[in-house]
């Protein structure tokens, strides 16, 4: 993975990882406190899935070989890569659109340490054109952008998390 050193190439380098390789793929290009903030928000919902009589089939990546019934450790990039290779399995659809994911980058506004990147982005999703303008945000790791957790991410893992 080549290093983005700008927040637009974070996002080109991110959209190009998510289109040839899906959602999981692209775990890498978060900032690893986005990362560990992501496990720390999913993994009780985890937890609670695969006791489930049917949880071991939606989430097995993160099963226990020797009990199904229980989380095995992942790193904070595996986990966010498992999880989202889990929701891509679950809804093929979002696998479909993914591959004609693309972005049209206007420019990027810093606030504080972190930088908003605006674009339009643009797919087809079941045989239908989607375009939409977007923000997507990046802040510094050692000198390269990182992204940063959406706003529908942190929505999808308080969904995941209310009874």
């Amino acid at each position: 993975m080549a290093l983005a050193t700008t927040p637009e190439e974070a996002v080109r380098a991110y959209v190009a990882q998510v289109k040839a390789g899906g959602l999981g793929s692209a775990a890498g290009h978060f900032h690893p406190e986005e990362l560990a903030q992501f496990r720390t928000m999913m993994v009780p919902v985890i937890d609670e899935v695969l006791k489930e009589p049917d949880g071991p089939s939606v989430f097995g990546r993160f099963a226990e070989e020797s009990d199904t019934s229980k989380q095995r450790e992942l790193g904070p990039e595996a986990f966010m890569a498992a999880f989202l290779q889990s929701i891509e399995a679950l809804q093929p659809a979002i696998s479909q659109a993914l591959k004609t994911f693309d972005v049209e980058i206007i420019g990027h506004v810093k606030e504080g340490e972190v930088s908003h990147v605006v674009g339009r982005f643009k797919a087809k999703i079941q045989g239908v054109d989607f375009e939409e303008m977007t923000v997507m945000s990046t802040r510094d790791y050692q000198g390269t952008a990182k992204m940063v957790l959406s706003g529908d991410i942190r929505r999808m893992a308080e969904v995941f998390r209310s009874p």
